[in-house]
């Protein structure tokens, strides 16, 4: 019997100390011996395991380059890790084949339209927000999806189409350098759901564009698919057909209901048609002609090319989407006729870099060299819209493969860009050209040189004409990238990035003529005046 008010410290002990029978005792201690000896035989044999390791880690091999060196564990580790997580993710034209599927079963509708609906038919749908104007609706069953097909696409205003603007203040919310690059990375990401409604855009612009021209193959790309665009950018689709269906082509998008059409260049090399879809807001660029033929540029084998890089390691993407939006900021990224760089040029830039820190492979690594060839003398007329669809894919290497020729390490995006920074403000690109086909520069004493180019990045594959994606740079503006390149580094160094985002620095003036121009012009022109 036990005392009134005695507390029982321990229940358990207390519970084997009553009177039992000792078979049950006995039995409850062989149990927990055994559990004692397992758990101290996993404890030893993880003891014995680090042991090993260390052991081995220390130990001098032969390395490739036949120096002595040390084995490295983490890194072989880490290299696994990246080796099996590139198994579950999806290839490009994998990604591009579920997202237009995807992109028929969902409809885009505003949040002021979806209070309007029924909660008889909101429980059958599956609702996903974009911001805080646009949502997302896929169906849960047949009802909803019997519902969705009932509706328009798009209904109500929507604010897809729209770029940040408040940069300055969403820096300040952070503290480190660090954590500001990635606040900001997540702000100017395009989420899974901004995605598809760049695939439900596109589906609508086939839909209109085959009224014209049924059966000439067509894709899309850009920055929209490769990951690497920031919210608010233009949808880039490529329609390979003959130039004398341009007209026709512009006026079937003239009158389509969802459609805005802003301006078209039918003289351009490659023929633009640029239209808004009004309900998304998004600007679209449509290129009409025979790409290869007349460009002797595949477009989507780049796009290909640059998803496959930002699969391999997501950093390449975030570098270039922080990159373009702070040359945009400070007046060193504008698309169009002009000497400034444009976004592909910033692209090259930072895909050529991580190249040179051995973190993404030179381009060529992704495909055999006879799958190039083939591309490029067998397909050159754009007869097949294989080339612009669906490329033989037993030729492309698989992504775990790629693994292998990275060196994968856990460096920040401020170490990143601070390097990427120092970079380039050293390099001279008035000695060497970049190629990302080969991930290494060249003299410029070959063809693809032109004393008049500032900067020479040709394109991505030496089977088609190198065409140099930076030959509008001109050298005043390659002085004025390297001085903000340079800002930008002390910015980082000190702690201080939004600094460069508070003000604007004033535009760049055009160069001044010469004299002697000068005064040819005014010869001319005095001699009109005489004749007159």
């Amino acid at each position: 019997m036990l005392r009134k008010g005695f507390i029982i410290s321990n229940p358990l002990k207390y519970y084997f100390m009553r009177p039992r029978v000792m078979v049950f005792q006995d039995k409850w201690d062989n149990y927990y011996l055994n559990l004692k000896l397992q758990s101290d035989k996993v404890i030893e044999e993880q003891n014995q395991n680090k042991a090993e390791i260390k052991e081995t880690s220390h130990q001098n091999v032969i390395t490739e380059s036949g120096t002595l060196g040390q084995t490295e564990i983490p890194q072989f580790q880490r290299q696994q890790t990246l080796r099996k997580s590139l198994i579950h993710k999806s290839s490009y034209w994998s990604m591009v084949e579920n997202n237009t599927i995807n992109a028929d079963r969902c409809n885009a509708i505003s949040r002021t339209e979806l209070q309007k609906v029924d909660k008889d038919i909101k429980d059958n749908l599956l609702v996903n927000f974009i911001n805080t104007q646009s949502v997302i609706l896929k169906s849960r069953n047949k009802q909803g999806q019997s519902w969705l097909d009932s509706q328009n696409k798009f209904t109500g205003y929507l604010t897809v189409g729209r770029s940040p603007f408040r940069i300055n203040g969403i820096l300040k919310e952070k503290e480190t350098v660090n954590e500001q690059l990635m606040h900001l990375d997540a702000f100017l990401r395009q989420t899974y759901h901004h995605q598809l409604v760049y695939f439900m855009v596109y589906n609508e612009i086939l839909k209109v564009v085959r009224e014209a021209v049924s059966n000439d193959p067509a894709a899309i790309h850009g920055s929209s698919v490769t990951k690497l665009g920031c919210r608010g950018g233009d949808l880039d689709i490529v329609l390979s057909t003959d130039k004398e269906n341009f007209n026709q082509i512009r006026n079937k998008l003239k009158h389509a209901a969802s459609l805005k059409l802003e301006s078209f260049f039918p003289w351009a090399k490659v023929p633009i048609i640029k239209v808004q879809h009004i309900p998304s807001n998004v600007i679209c660029d449509i290129s009409v002609g025979r790409v290869l033929k007349e460009s002797k540029n595949n477009p989507v084998i780049n796009c290909e090319m640059l998803y496959t890089m930002g699969a391999l390691d997501e950093r390449f993407c975030s570098l270039v989407r922080i990159l373009k939006t702070w040359a945009a900021y400070r007046g060193l990224c504008k698309e169009g006729a002009n000497a400034l760089p444009h976004s592909v040029t910033w692209t090259m830039l930072t895909l050529f870099y991580l190249q040179q820190r051995q973190m993404l492979p030179a381009a060529k690594c992704l495909y055999e060299p006879l799958y190039l060839r083939q591309q490029s003398m067998d397909k050159l007329d754009d007869s097949s819209c294989d080339i612009l669809c669906r490329p033989d894919v037993r030729r492309i290497k698989h992504l775990p493969d790629l693994a292998g020729e990275v060196v994968v390490n856990d460096d920040s995006l401020a170490d990143l860009l601070k390097d990427l920074c120092g970079f380039y403000y050293d390099f001279n690109f008035k000695k060497n050209w970049i190629s990302v086909y080969d991930g290494s520069s060249y003299p410029r004493i070959t063809d693809l040189n032109s004393s008049r180019h500032a900067m020479v990045i040709p394109a991505e594959f030496p089977e088609f004409v190198n065409e140099n994606v930076s030959k509008n740079v001109n050298t005043l503006v390659v002085k004025r990238m390297k001085s903000e390149l340079r800002i930008l580094y002390k910015a980082i160094d000190s702690n201080d990035l939004a600094s460069v985002f508070e003000t604007r620095p004033p535009p760049i003036q055009p160069r001044q003529k010469r004299k002697h121009s000068r005064k040819k012009e005014n010869s001319v022109l005095q001699d009109m005046l005489f004749v007159h």
